[in-house]
């Protein structure tokens, strides 16, 4: 990656740039600690790894805020932005040994304050989740009564595309809620960003997909759906975090260090 370079309207730096950069809900105030190179999916994997079990508090009570906040129907969209935020700004990066995070009780509050802030952004958001989650429930009842084989493939496979679409839309908020309020792209333009962002390095977004895809079909059948409660929205919406800085941002070392080395 050259340096200052911009993608998506946000300038990164490589390690050895002097170059200050601001981002919003960041601060990175020498230099960034992505690796010179491309991102790097282990490192995100062992990051994502680490920070759930080590966050697991803020994982379960943002959780737990977005399946309420989501019980009005017409919040689901706005929350999945107000969640995606609270993981964004909850972290200063500053120098090689970050920030330190927002207490559990300061993200639930700062998730809480955006939901209004995004209602209007968030309307189509919830418009397609509602169709994937039906068409999601349609898969899981061809999988439950299907006699076929070939049902079952069919099932799988929707249930699959279903979580895509969500990785799609949970990429889209996180580009929109790290732009300042005048410069938001509306909702197509969220998506054309997110697509362009996927499409940017494939091999690199098939694999944060197949992680989503364990994350999420894993625990619902072998453990219990309350997983969707209690833990699968701020799972994802880590697993977002993490991929999407490795790829456009500072780098998932970034995060991991502030998370896990804070330094006032």
């Amino acid at each position: 990656m050259a340096a200052g370079c911009t993608i998506a309207g946000r300038k990164t730096v490589t390690p050895g740039d002097s170059e200050s950069i601001s981002i919003p809900g960041w601060n990175y105030p020498e230099m960034s600690l992505r690796d010179d190179g491309p991102p790097d999916p282990m490192l995100v994997l062992r990051s994502f790894g680490r920070i759930a079990i080590s966050d697991a508090l803020t994982i379960v009570v943002l959780s737990v805020l977005y399946s309420v906040a989501s019980l009005s129907i017409i919040t689901i969209g706005p929350a999945l932005l107000a969640l995606m935020d609270a993981f964004y700004a909850s972290v200063s990066h500053t120098g090689t040994g970050g920030g330190a995070p927002d207490s559990v009780a300061g993200r639930a509050s700062h998730f809480v304050g955006s939901i209004w802030t995004y209602l209007r952004y968030g309307i189509p958001y919830t418009v397609v989740i509602l169709v994937a989650l039906f068409g999601g429930y349609i898969y899981i009842r061809l999988a439950l009564f299907g006699e076929s084989v070939q049902s079952l493939i069919v099932s799988v496979l929707g249930l699959y595309a279903v979580v895509i679409v969500l990785v799609l839309l949970f990429r889209a908020a996180d580009i929109v809620v790290r732009e300042d309020e005048s410069d938001r792209p509306g909702f197509i333009g969220g998506l054309r960003l997110a697509w362009s962002s996927l499409g940017s390095n494939v091999p690199y977004s098939i694999i944060q997909i197949v992680v989503a895809i364990a994350v999420t079909v894993v625990p619902i059948f072998a453990l219990s759906p309350l997983v969707l409660v209690f833990a699968l929205p701020g799972l994802l919406a880590l697993l977002e975090l993490l991929a999407y800085e490795e790829l456009s941002g500072a780098g998932a070392k970034a995060i991991r260090f502030a998370y896990l080395d804070p330094q006032e």
